[in-house]
């Protein structure tokens, strides 16, 4: 059966079975308990509640006709206003006197909700009131129906209807957004059509006020209908419902809009939710679509095969689908306004800016899934285009083709093994552990580097992963390969210039400009240049790959002026080719990097100009809608700032922060910089209220796009405490930590080990207000959270100040636990990045001989 077509007979509160007059039983029992419970003693009045008015009756001024729609919390009725003689849409409580305090408050909270909002596609409010305790609120009639029903009636949408459908309905969610209200419910049944078939967002019945200080909905509840909602709503984290789980619930009805399917079915909710936290849709980044095996269809009622079983996604719907329906909240696209944008784009024949799922991706997505099968297939796929990849170049070599293939046979199903043993490792069942993406990452490399098949092979598999092996310690295994390639008797093969290019370029990243191994590498990288434009096609993007790479590390790290001369040579040869491709993404990051050598060499105006320029042209091309534009402004935000144009620095820097935050998100590691760099330039500019405003803005949207407990939301919850104190702000910083230390409290009564620098935080500010013994009540918990440090490396260097504040505070017993703490981290992860964990350990054990000079009567906990 097509399950969007029986969504009308599932209740939209429980999914359990309507009758046939739309009641829902399980719901009828849950109200009359909690009347009964909310008054103390059971209903003695004989019949059953009335649920409906009599219809025809007049009604707070208005003539009732017909009831439209029901839904969990109320009635929607046609109604005529009796004196303004209109016809509008009448919306009540259901069962007004059994509705429990919290179905009135949520009732009120639609109607506080709507009347903040003024767009054309969501349904306008006219009036509220109540009359004998029945709350009610008239809106504007959709006489075109829902998209439920017109799904049911028609099926499947085209391509672009669907998506100019969409694109309306995601601009309205990011204008309700935009002013504080998340929908939390969006659904076709709340979609209404006009008579012209024009979208109309409705029913804000479970709507959350993101400013509100109250939660309307019991802890832990589910809120949401099933089919639509985000893995956390469907986990019962609503604590972690943000503006991305309203994206999740627009790319649901996206997909069943071109394809008359539900991207997560089941014969029961507890189903269809366990599928949607553990299971991946059932679409491929190609646009095509995939079937689970469902329970058998009864007979007599043969399941409906539409073409949708047979058709294939545009690819680029496909991947907006992909990205609305990522597991991870910080994964899916950054907003609703962000989609329509895309939706735009596709609309206009032009690329859209997000990026499909890529191969590696999808194999820790399937492994996820636990599917034997499907990753025995996924691993001998792997092996078989890496085998032909090679099997072409061998060929061109004229080896005796029999020998070949018998060897790259073997070596295939080497390969095979590698990628299955991987996959395998993933399934707890096997293993007894769960394995996250970097435990399967390091996994994944320790096998191939234990593959002794043809180097190019190994190089092949290498090259087409190095965007995720960018950590240092993934270096070796590329010079591992480059030196078994180097031995081969062909010294133009293509491969082994690629890996030479690899393997300088991860070189140069991971060590210090100035010292050998660093001027090594950026000769190795002028050597494959060389060898690219003697070698390669003049236009091969390849060569100002290299180039370009070469240019940066002269501008942002050696610096000198004979490295800024050469890096402008390479640039302005890289845009030449850029400009004859028409390709507007590299043109605007040559020229960013342009201004950055000719600001450098003293040519100031000029390159002030050049970035004033290069910004308008982004605007030009992409608009705010692409990092590229946010990477222009924040560079010309940085040499304003140097050249003592503070304003327009500002300006630069909060337009940067901006565009960044609606397109990749506050995590992002150059919008971090960028936030970081205005906050500087307010601070020293004197402006430190609008330095705090900024650190508070950029808190709420950590925590509305990660949500409360993600690692970054928690580091500038942290960054904000510390402001807080410095300004004398005590009672602001002490409710700002209270509030967030309960919201990511585990349901145990337990803090994660990511708190750890939060609870520091909020301890600090409680010894600074004099409440020494509740803060000491409060370290308590630390010795337990740093055994269990883990986190990112570059966040780890945050505690030493930490520890260095708590030293301060007469807690040198916590400050000395941090500390030792951070000596063992650094040396077992020192392997991961040897520079980072060099410092901070420097740092740190500097710091325990500080620490031991302590007298020891004032070490202790509880001082």
């Amino acid at each position: 059966m097509n399950p969007a077509a029986n969504e009308t007979n599932c209740c939209p509160v429980c999914s359990g079975r309507l009758e046939r007059d739309d009641l829902c039983l399980v719901c009828l029992l849950r109200e009359g308990m909690e009347a009964d419970h909310l008054t103390g003693q059971e209903n003695k009045k004989s019949g059953p509640p009335t649920r409906f008015l009599n219809l025809p009756c007049e009604f707070a001024g208005y003539r009732l006709v017909r009831e439209i729609a029901s839904g969990g919390m109320g009635i929607v009725y046609e109604a005529e206003d009796i004196k303004l003689k209109r016809v509008v849409a009448m919306k009540v409580v259901r069962n007004a006197q059994f509705a429990t305090v919290e179905e009135a408050a949520r009732f009120r909270a639609e109607t506080q909700a709507i009347a903040q909002l003024d767009h054309p596609d969501i349904v306008p409010i006219y009036e509220s009131g109540e009359v004998d305790g029945m709350p009610y609120f008239t809106m504007r009639l959709a006489e075109g129906g829902s998209l439920a029903d017109r799904l049911k009636k028609r099926g499947i949408m085209p391509d672009r209807k669907a998506a100019t459908f969409m694109c309306r309905i995601a601009r309205a969610v990011q204008y309700a957004h935009e002013r504080g209200v998340l929908h939390r419910d969006l659904k076709p049944a709340n979609i209404l059509l006009d008579v012209s078939g024009k979208p109309m967002l409705s029913d804000f019945g479970l709507a959350k006020l993101l400013d509100a200080e109250f939660q309307l909905t019991r802890s832990h509840a589910y809120v949401g209908t099933p089919h639509y909602m985000s893995p956390e709503q469907a986990a019962g984290k609503a604590k972690e419902v943000t503006m991305v789980s309203d994206v999740w619930a627009l790319g649901v009805m996206l997909f069943q809009m071109l394809t008359d399917k539900l991207p997560f079915t089941g014969g029961s909710a507890v189903e269809v939710m366990r599928r949607i936290t553990q299971e991946e849709p059932e679409i491929s980044s190609s646009g095509k679509l995939t079937m689970r095996k469902e329970p058998k269809v009864e007979k007599g009622r043969p399941e409906n095969m539409s073409a949708a079983s047979l058709q294939r996604v545009q690819t680029d719907l496909a991947t907006l689908i992909l990205r609305c329906l990522e597991k991870q909240p910080a994964r899916r696209l950054p907003s609703a306004g962000f989609l329509a944008d895309e939706l735009d784009r596709f609309l206009n024949g032009q690329p859209i800016l997000s990026r499909s799922v890529g191969s590696f991706e999808r194999v820790w997505k399937l492994a996820q899934r636990q599917k034997a099968a499907t990753l025995a297939i996924l691993g001998i796929s792997a092996s078989l285009i890496v085998g032909t990849v090679v099997s072409v170049y061998q060929a061109v070599k004229a080896r005796e083709a029999e020998q070949v293939a018998l060897r790259q046979r073997a070596e295939s199903d080497e390969i095979a093994s590698i990628i299955l043993g991987t996959m395998h490792g993933t399934d707890e069942h096997l293993v007894g552990r769960g394995m996250g993406p970097e435990q399967m990452r390091q996994e994944l490399l320790q096998r191939v580097s234990a593959f002794h098949g043809d180097p190019r092979r190994k190089a092949v598999m290498l090259d087409e992963m190095s965007r995720f092996l960018n950590k240092p310690a993934d270096l070796q295994i590329y010079r591992e390969v480059l030196a078994e390639m180097m031995s081969q008797p062909d010294g133009d093969d293509p491969l082994l210039w690629c890996m030479r290019y690899r393997v300088a370029l991860k070189q140069m990243h991971t060590t210090d400009a100035a010292s050998t191994l660093g001027r090594e590498s950026r000769d190795e990288l002028r050597r494959v240049i060389a060898w690219q434009e003697s070698h390669l096609a003049a236009d091969d993007g390849q060569i100002y790959k290299t180039k370009y790479a070469l240019a940066e590390e002269l501008v942002q790290k050696v610096k000198s002026t004979e490295a800024l001369q050469e890096a402008e040579a390479l640039l302005l040869s890289c845009l030449v080719n850029y400009k004859k491709k028409g390709d507007n993404f590299d043109i605007i990051l040559g020229r960013t990097e342009l201004m950055t050598v000719i600001y450098g060499l003293g040519r100031k105006t000029e390159a002030l100009n050049l970035g004033r320029e290069t910004c308008a042209y982004a605007m030009k091309k992409y608009g705010e809608g692409h990092s590229i534009t946010g990477r222009a402004y924040g560079r010309l935000a940085k040499h304003c700032r140097d050249e003592g144009l503070v304003e327009e620095s500002i300006q630069c820097g909060r337009r940067a922060m901006d565009i960044y935050w609606h397109t990749v998100g506050p995590d992002y590691v150059r919008a971090k910089a960028t936030v970081k760099a205005l906050s500087q330039t307010l601070v020293k500019a004197g402006d430190l209220a609008g330095n705090l405003e900024l650190l508070r803005r950029e808190v709420k949207v950590c925590d509305q796009q990660l949500g409360p407990t993600h690692d970054y939301t928690l580091v500038r919850v942290e960054a904000l405490l510390a402001t807080l104190r410095q300004m004398k702000l005590h009672e602001e910083a002490h409710g700002l930590g209270c509030s967030w230390l309960e919201r990511v409290r585990l349901i145990e009564g337990l803090l994660p080990p990511e708190a750890a620098g939060l609870l520091i935080q909020h301890s600090l500010t409680l010894l600074k207000m004099g409440r020494a013994a509740d803060a000491g009540i409060l370290l308590q918990e630390l010795p337990a959270l740093t055994a269990q440090m883990t986190g990112e490396l570059p966040a780890l260097p945050r505690f030493l100040p930490l520890a260095n504040a708590l030293l301060e505070c007469g807690r040198p017993q916590e400050a000395s636990l941090i500390v030792r703490r951070l000596i063992v981290v650094c040396e077992q992860r020192q392997d991961e990045d040897p520079q980072l964990t060099a410092q901070v350990l420097l740092k740190a054990k500097q710091m325990q001989q500080q620490m031991a000079t302590v007298a020891p009567s004032e070490r202790g906990f509880g001082r």
